[in-house]
């Protein structure tokens, strides 16, 4: 691939971003209501308080949910809101202030020890929420299937037993047009999670699969992960302005699996059209990878920082999670042979 070819890729990038969607907070909402996880009023104030799961089952597009200090059950959400009228979930006091860092005190949304269930929905904006498991318990944050135009923002992750949100699209039903930005994945456990895999308690701050359209700005993994940001069967990415702290292994995993063979078929991971510019990488010097390419085509990496990093960039050729050697992959400005 050439040069001209790399910055033909950045440049399509750009034009996914700034024609980004799911921005909902430009727009009023048309109803307002309040809710905590077992509330018996109207939800018509937050004196009056509607049950969380009552209130999921009648939103309409162009509703504001605003979620009142308390500790959540796991949840389930399927709502479809417009492009014009996208519908809003979001904590009274988000749990991840302006400048990047957690909220102090005690006033939050609090899914402790349970997560969201995002299935079949569209035009919806979730914000503000915190998520965390203790110690000795097991738990993941946000897990979505088969849903479209979402945005995540000033959310907190914490030490969640393998992923903090999980964007899981099938070749069959893709995640499409997600932006995850302002949200904070942290994680210092550095036992093994809960089934034993990799050295630190929480395998991913950010795990994707099968998703189309994705953009990554402006958000903090800080802390032990196996994968920040991880990966597989996904096009057309844009990972910009993110502050990646000690990471672990790798904080950026563009690719993670093989092509497999399932029932006779061929199974096609590939990851396709990622560009990775202007994040911040700080590292121990302990062996950490910013950016790991395997299986991946079109993958640009410019414009980045680095320090207390053991490799920037690292592209797979010989070990068993790679076929790059079969692909190209693009530093800005030189062609890397694989």
């Amino acid at each position: 691939m050439s040069c001209p070819m790399a910055r033909w890729l950045l440049l399509g990038l750009a034009v996914l971003l700034a024609g980004f969607t799911p921005n909902p907070a430009r727009q009023p909402a048309l109803r307002t209501f309040y809710a905590d996880p077992a509330g018996t009023g109207d939800g018509s104030s937050s004196a009056a308080p509607m049950a969380l799961d009552r209130l999921l089952a009648m939103l309409r597009p162009g509703d504001r949910v605003i979620l009142l200090p308390s500790d959540y059950p796991d949840t389930r959400i399927s709502v479809r809101g417009t492009p014009e009228q996208p519908i809003r979930i979001e904590a009274a006091q988000p749990a991840v202030a302006a400048d990047g860092r957690a909220a102090t005190g005690t006033g939050l949304a609090m899914f402790r020890n349970s997560g969201l269930e995002i299935d079949q929905s569209a035009f919806l904006r979730v914000a503000g929420l915190a998520f965390t498991v203790e110690p000795d318990q097991y738990g993941n944050g946000i897990t979505v299937t088969d849903s479209h135009h979402l945005a995540f923002g000033r959310n907190l992750f914490h030490q969640q037993t393998n992923y903090g949100l999980l964007l899981a699209g099938t070749e069959e039903s893709p995640v499409t047009q997600v932006l995850v930005e302002g949200n904070l994945f942290r994680n210092h456990l550095q036992d093994s999670e809960g089934g034993g895999i990799g050295g630190v308690r929480m395998d991913y701050g950010l795990r994707v699969h099968g998703t189309h359209g994705l953009v990554v700005r402006d958000n903090r993994f800080d802390g032990y992960f196996n994968h920040s940001a991880s990966k597989e069967f996904v096009q057309d990415v844009t990972i910009r302005g993110n502050r990646f702290r000690t990471c672990g292994l790798v904080c950026v995993e563009a690719g993670q699996e093989p092509d497999t063979e399932v029932a006779g078929r061929t199974v096609d991971r590939t990851v396709a059209d990622v560009a990775t510019t202007g994040n911040d990488f700080i590292g121990l010097d302990d062996g950490t990878v910013a950016v790991f390419a395997r299986n991946a085509q079109r993958v640009v990496v410019a414009a980045n920082r680095f320090a207390g990093i053991s490799e920037p960039l690292r592209v797979a050729n010989n070990d068993r999670n790679s076929r790059s050697c079969e692909r190209q992959l693009q530093l800005l400005g030189r062609k890397l042979r694989t």
